[in-house]
């Protein structure tokens, strides 16, 4: 859409999971719409939808919506170093995945990105990113499906011995993004994954490569 051009989300919501029954299928739709002539915005709104194609009579289910608009920002250069020395605590990827997996989010060969882990002592924590061996390409994606979903993941390590007992079991999903940068795209290659708490129920999440 931008043509590998830096590009920004904003004020990104997701009112309802795209669920499927097994054998289920359901079209997608991106809906986007450019400002009017004259706004004091380059922003366009869209919309993520789905509907059975089966059921005509029907209202299409509404997943996201935000804006999206060209971004002139510059990627921010993180050190490696200093994360690693902030996040000290190793993490075996298979407990990440065992803890998700209690709690409704079962993750398949291709959604398990992460070859190590680490946590902070202070709601962080770093991951080092491999291509899943059950995913053979990635070719034509600027940034794959399940390894955007991996950062996400990333959280639930940060949160491993933070939990309360009372929240055991709970299914916790992202609602909202207040920003996200596309910077530009990547190899899938020597990646990085940091996440860091700012608010209550905030993460900054970084994906980036060894060098910065």
């Amino acid at each position: 859409l931008f043509e590998g051009t830096p590009c920004l989300l904003e004020d990104v919501i997701f009112p309802q999971a795209l669920a499927l029954l097994p054998g289920e299928a359901r079209t997608v739709q991106l809906v986007i719409e450019a400002q009017a002539q004259g706004s004091n915005s380059s922003a366009s709104s869209f919309q993520i939808i789905s509907f059975n194609e089966a059921e005509v009579a029907t209202q299409p289910l509404l997943h996201a919506t935000g804006r999206m608009a060209r971004s002139a920002a510059t990627a921010p250069i993180l050190s490696l170093a200093d994360l690693q020395a902030r996040c000290a605590s190793a993490v075996l990827p298979v407990t990440l995945y065992e803890t998700l997996a209690k709690t409704q989010v079962v993750l398949g060969p291709t959604f398990r990105w992460f070859a190590a882990l680490w946590r902070g002592a202070t709601s962080e924590a770093l991951g080092q990113i491999t291509q899943p061996d059950a995913l053979a390409s990635t070719q034509g994606y600027p940034l794959f499906p399940s390894l955007l979903d991996a950062c996400f993941q990333l959280i639930g390590a940060a949160m491993l011995e933070d939990e309360p007992r009372d929240a055991e079991g709970a299914t916790r999903l992202p609602f909202a993004l207040e920003s996200l940068t596309f910077y530009g795209p990547t190899n899938h290659q020597d990646l990085w994954c940091h996440v860091k708490q700012t608010d209550e129920q905030k993460w900054e999440i970084f994906l980036f490569t060894a060098s910065g």
